[in-house]
């Protein structure tokens, strides 16, 4: 009998170690199961992060190819305007040419537009800025042909040379540039009809010659038709 409880308690023991040994293996894998569903959780915040990244990055790729397209529109606008500016420049040019060119008087084309360049014996006596009368005959053939393009801003630039001042009311070659420059503006927006609001003087007294080795081609006005 004795035995026989020894045994049973023996059993007993071992039934209970074996239940403890589960319990423990239970908990084990039951934060084995929590720790994954934590990683999980993670992972599906992560992926849902970068879905909405890409779905920002997708539009911002979007609009940078909208704005790529924007501007090789604009540029390809900007191409066919300067094509037709400078067509109009040429055509402006040509008949300038054609209908003003005399002695003293011509016509070029630069980056600005189209050029009328008289030179200043023809407007002008020496150290004057008093218009002659052939200047003024000049200047009114001038004005009928520049009022056939009316959308031109017009600039009238007055020149000299580098010799100093001597006999003339003018103290400087600045004063007198600029004071040419003024009456032929005077007289194309009175006697030859140029809309004022268009035209503008400026005056450049020595400091852009055409010709550093001669002096008389620099003394000039310019009238400029602007691009």
């Amino acid at each position: 009998m004795k035995n026989l409880n020894i045994l049973l308690l023996s059993c007993a023991a071992v039934a209970l170690s074996g239940c403890s040994n589960i319990q423990t293996e239970y908990e084990k894998q039951k934060s084995i199961i929590q720790e994954q569903k934590v990683v999980i959780q993670e992972l599906t915040d992560t992926n849902s992060h970068l879905k909405t990244q890409n779905i920002e990055l997708d539009a911002d790729l979007k609009k940078a190819m909208s704005k790529a397209d924007y501007g090789e529109k604009i540029g390809s606008l900007n191409s066919s305007y300067e094509a037709k500016l400078e067509q109009l420049i040429n055509s402006m040019s040509s008949q300038l040419n054609s209908a003003l060119v005399s002695p003293g008087v011509s016509v070029v084309q630069t980056s600005e537009g189209a050029v009328i360049r008289m030179e200043d014996k023809i407007l002008f006596k020496s150290g004057s800025a008093d218009l002659s009368e052939s200047g003024k005959a000049v200047l009114k053939k001038i004005s009928g042909e520049i009022n056939k393009f009316p959308d031109r801003v017009i600039r009238v630039d007055g020149h000299t040379d580098s010799d100093p001042i001597v006999k003339s009311k003018y103290s400087s070659n600045w004063l007198l540039s600029a004071t040419r420059s003024t009456r032929v503006v005077e007289y194309l927006t009175t006697t030859g009809k140029v809309e004022g609001k268009r035209v503008y003087v400026a005056g450049y007294s020595m400091y852009r010659p055409i010709n550093p080795k001669e002096k008389a081609p620099n003394r000039r006005v310019e009238i400029v038709l602007l691009k």
